[in-house]
């Protein structure tokens, strides 16, 4: 459906390249499509293609659909795969962004148990510039967006999630380096970070000493 897209084995053939060239790569597996490529065969198949051919990682996302992308996805599938219409129906009804009615949490836990028995991670790792002044915040980014969504896919509670992701987001912004907030300041000055604050200061705390 993706007009002039090279064919896979061109795609994991520059995969290779870029990893024989010790450059980090990897699958980005999105949008998944609901009855087009969520079968357990094909995940496993592109998993495993990505560990033959040097890749590192795989991102992997549903399908989101609106206003005129939703229209036009639904023209095109209608022409090509008549047979979908009704389930995608089903899954985005009419105003819908992300699928309402779709085992997308099922799928991503398939996904990270492929990525442990082909050795890979079903996130992909943060490239940070070296000499980069801000790299502690960003590795700190990176620990607390993982543990939003590990707890996503563990069924925790949405509330926990987003202050997860609220922080991620709040030290993403911060223009200091927080390994000198933390220095200065200790734990309170963690605290003091909006979104991060009591709850989430201690966690953050915890990464900055392990960074050490």
């Amino acid at each position: 459906m993706e007009h002039l897209a090279p064919p896979p084995e061109k795609r994991f053939a520059a995969m290779e390249e870029f990893a024989k060239a010790g450059i980090l790569t990897g699958t980005c597996m999105m949008p998944i499509l609901p009855g087009l490529c969520d079968e357990k065969a094909n995940l496993e198949a592109v998993v495993r293609w990505t560990a033959d051919h040097g890749g590192k990682f795989i991102l992997a996302s549903s399908l989101t659909l609106s206003d005129q992308q939703r229209t036009y996805f639904f023209d095109v599938l209608r022409a090509r795969f008549p047979d979908l219409l009704e389930l995608y129906q089903r899954i985005y009804p009419p105003k819908s962004y992300a699928p309402a009615d779709y085992p997308w949490r099922k799928i991503a836990l398939k996904i990270r148990e492929l990525c442990e028995k082909y050795g890979l991670r079903d996130r992909m790792p943060r490239p940070i510039i070296p000499g980069d002044k801000r790299a502690l915040n960003k590795r700190i980014v990176e620990h607390l967006a993982d543990n939003a969504y590990a707890m996503e896919l563990n069924g925790e509670s949405s509330y926990r999630v987003w202050a997860y992701r609220k922080a991620a987001w709040a030290v993403e912004d911060l223009e200091q380096d927080i390994g000198l907030v933390y220095r200065t300041m200790g734990l309170k000055g963690l605290q003091g970070i909006p979104n991060v604050g009591p709850s989430l200061g201690g966690v953050v705390e915890e990464l900055i000493k392990r960074s050490r």
